[in-house]
């Protein structure tokens, strides 16, 4: 079985993964974002930048240089299904301020990201205090 995402497949390929697109043009969470816009999204991924477009939405690209961080939290819902959520911290004034892109499947998400030397940070649940 190939992996995923290699080495050698940096020099011709592109990386593609279909999930789910949430922005707002304001905010810094789901539930507080502004002019919010939701669909389905296509998340590109090569060596030097990212790049997301949808339906509804212009399409934007994220050079590395642009890029402060990138967060993944996977979650599951149920025995066997899951999901991740990455939001791309960036440095772009024409984009929406609020950027979170969810796949079901964190391997086809992950990998290319991993092998295209993107550093990737994962989110941790907040402590609960009693």
């Amino acid at each position: 079985m190939k992996p995923i995402a290699t080495r050698t497949d940096l020099e011709s390929h592109e990386f593609r993964v279909l999930g789910a697109l949430f922005t707002g043009r304001s905010g810094h969470s789901f539930l507080r974002r502004t002019d919010s816009i939701d669909g389905f999204g296509l998340l590109r991924i090569s060596s030097t930048h990212l790049t997301l477009e949808s339906w509804f939405l212009l399409r934007y690209e994220f050079p590395k240089s642009v890029i402060e961080r990138i967060i993944c939290r996977e979650r599951r819902i149920l025995q066997g299904l899951q999901f991740t959520q990455l939001r791309i911290i960036y440095k772009l004034p024409d984009a929406p301020q609020y950027i979170l892109f969810v796949t079901c499947n964190p391997a086809e998400l992950k990998a290319p990201l991993t092998a295209c030397d993107f550093d990737i940070s994962e989110a941790r649940r907040a402590a609960v205090t009693q």
